[in-house]
C-alpha cells in the first residue's frame, strides 16, 4: 500500500470559524465542526449552505450519537443538540470541566478533566440549557444531572477516554488506565498499563487500544491488546498527537491522528508502518479530523475546516 503525502494546496476550505476550531465530525451527508466561538457549524462537502447553531459555552469537541450531537465545553457542562442542529435540548452537567463525551450504542458518557467518568440515561432527563454568560466556569456547584448511573473518580488529569461493554479506558497525564466493568458498574481498582507517559489521546481500533503522547514525554504511538491488556508495541513520532479517532472507509477500519502541523491515516494492521496518508499543514496545531465512508479526510486547523477528497481511493482500500 503506497503512502501518500498531501499539502494544503490539494485541500478545499469548508468553513472559517471566528476563532479556533476544537472538533470535527461526520454525520452523513454533513460534516460538523465546533469552535471556541460558541457555535457548531454544519454543511455538505459539495459546498452547500453552512448552518450555524449558537452555544452559550465554548466548544471543546463534538461527538455524534444516534439521537443527539454532544458538544462538551472548555469550562462546564456538555450541550446536547438535536441531530438537525436546530436547538440545544439540554445539558449534561458534570459539575466539573468536562471536555470529553462518547457514545456506545445509545449509552452516553462524559469525562471530566479531573478524572471522573459518568454514564447518563440515553433519553435523559437532561438539565436545562445553560444560560450563563460565555466563559462561565463551574466551580463545583451541581445544578442538574441527577440521572447518571455510575461514577469513577481518580482526581487525575484525564485527557481522553473510550468505553466498551467490558471496560472503560482512559488516557491520563501519567499513563493509561482501564477499569473492568462488573455488572453495570466499573471495578473500583483500575489497572495501570505499562509503559507510562503523558498520554493525550486514545482510541479503540480493531483488537487494539492505541494512545498518543504529548508534551515532554518521548513522542510516540503506543498500543495494547484490548482483550489481554498486554503491551503490543509502539512507534516513535516527530510530533505530539492531539486527537486519535477510529473510522471506517471503504468498509475498512482506519486510525486517524491529528497533531502538530500534521494529520494522518494509518492501517491498524501495521501501526508501526508509515501512514498510508499524511497531510501537512504548516503553522497550525491540528486539533481533530474525521473520515467519510468514501475516504474523504476532514481536518480542523486554526480557525479553518478543510477537506482532502478521495485520499483513501480504491488503491488504498484494496
Amino acid at each position: 500500500m503506497p503512502p501518500s503525502e498531501l499539502t494544503l494546496a490539494s485541500s478545499r476550505l469548508l468553513y472559517t470559524h471566528e476563532e479556533k476550531v476544537q472538533g470535527v465530525a461526520w454525520m452523513g451527508p454533513r460534516w460538523l465542526s465546533a469552535g471556541i466561538d460558541h457555535c457548531v457549524a454544519s454543511g455538505t462537502l459539495d459546498g452547500g449552505d453552512v448552518t450555524r447553531t449558537s452555544l452559550v459555552l465554548r466548544a471543546a469537541s463534538v461527538t455524534v450519537t444516534p439521537n443527539y450531537v454532544l458538544v462538551p465545553s472548555t469550562y462546564g457542562p456538555v450541550s446536547v443538540l438535536d441531530r438537525a442542529l436546530r436547538r440545544v435540548v439540554g445539558t449534561l452537567d458534570h459539575w466539573d470541566t468536562c471536555r470529553h463525551a462518547c457514545c456506545v450504542g445509545t449509552r452516553l458518557f462524559t469525562a471530566s478533566y479531573h478524572g471522573s467518568i459518568r454514564e447518563w440515561p440515553a433519553e435523559g432527563p437532561f438539565g436545562p440549557p445553560v444560560a450563563q454568560q460565555p466563559g462561565w466556569r463551574d466551580h463545583g456547584v451541581r445544578s442538574s444531572g441527577d440521572g447518571e448511573l455510575w461514577q469513577v473518580d481518580l482526581k487525575k488529569s484525564l485527557n481522553a477516554f473510550a468505553v466498551e461493554p467490558e471496560c472503560v479506558w482512559a488516557a491520563f497525564h501519567d499513563g493509561v488506565r482501564v477499569w473492568p466493568l462488573v455488572g453495570a458498574t466499573p471495578g473500583k481498582r483500575p489497572v495501570w498499563l505499562a509503559p507510562h507517559g503523558c498520554f493525550y489521546t486514545l482510541a479503540l481500533v480493531g483488537e487494539r487500544v492505541v494512545a498518543g503522547t504529548a508534551g515532554k514525554t518521548p513522542r510516540a504511538l503506543v498500543w495494547w491488546n484490548r482483550r489481554t491488556r498486554a503491551h503490543e508495541g509502539s512507534t516513535p513520532l516527530d510530533h505530539s498527537v492531539h486527537r486519535l479517532r477510529s473510522a471506517t472507509a471503504h468498509e475498512r477500519a482506519w486510525l486517524l491522528g491529528a497533531g502538530e502541523e500534521v494529520a494522518w491515516i494509518r492501517d491498524p494492521a501495521g501501526l508501526d508502518d508509515a501512514p498510508v496518508v499524511t497531510v501537512r499543514w504548516p503553522g497550525h496545531d491540528l486539533e481533530d479530523c474525521a473520515l467519510t465512508p468514501a475516504g474523504d479526510l476532514i481536518v480542523a486547523g486554526g480557525n479553518e475546516v478543510r477537506v482532502w477528497t478521495g485520499v483513501l481511493d480504491v488503491r488504498h482500500a484494496a
